[in-house]
């Protein structure tokens, strides 16, 4: 093991059982900064005269969960933000567009969006898109304020 990985030796990320070849992670590793580690792996036999070879193993890691998406549009303000809705706004008319994102891959990062149960709320959330549209007319009530809690979940595990 001679190469390095993030400024270190891939013998402190991996080690080999010099009897049966095994390969161990001595470590945990973080997909979103290693996605493959090239370990280079040589056998000699204990004959004479001494004979060996050598492979480069290509490790692949495997993302995980484990990062919660993050909402990067509107930006927020103690977990929470002010959204103004034009006052000749008509039902079925976009009003705001909330927007995230997850640095994992594949579908640990694809996020749907939706409203914790708040029946009779007078907005609709696009589920993949994040897109809040009026659902009522909001004409009787100018000047009022009304509070949501938008979810934005990802689809792993």
């Amino acid at each position: 093991l001679d190469a390095e990985l993030l400024g270190a030796p891939v013998s402190t990320y991996v080690s080999v059982d010099p009897a049966t070849g095994a390969i161990y992670a001595l470590r945990t590793f973080n997909y979103e900064m290693v996605k493959r580690l090239d370990v280079r792996i040589q056998a000699t036999d204990g004959g004479s005269p001494q004979l060996s070879n050598s492979a480069v193993l290509q490790v692949r890691i495997l993302d995980q969960n484990d990062n919660a998406p993050v909402i990067t549009h509107p930006v927020l303000t103690n977990g929470s933000a002010e959204i103004g809705v034009p006052a000749r706004a008509s039902p079925g008319q976009p009003v705001a567009q909330i927007k995230a994102r997850d640095p994992d891959e594949g579908v640990n990062s694809e996020l749907s969006f939706s409203f914790l149960q708040q029946p009779g709320l007078p907005f609709t959330i696009h589920r993949l898109s994040g897109e809040i549209s009026l659902a009522a007319d909001l004409s009787d009530g100018l000047g009022q304020v009304v509070r949501a809690v938008v979810s934005v979940t990802d689809g792993g595990t």
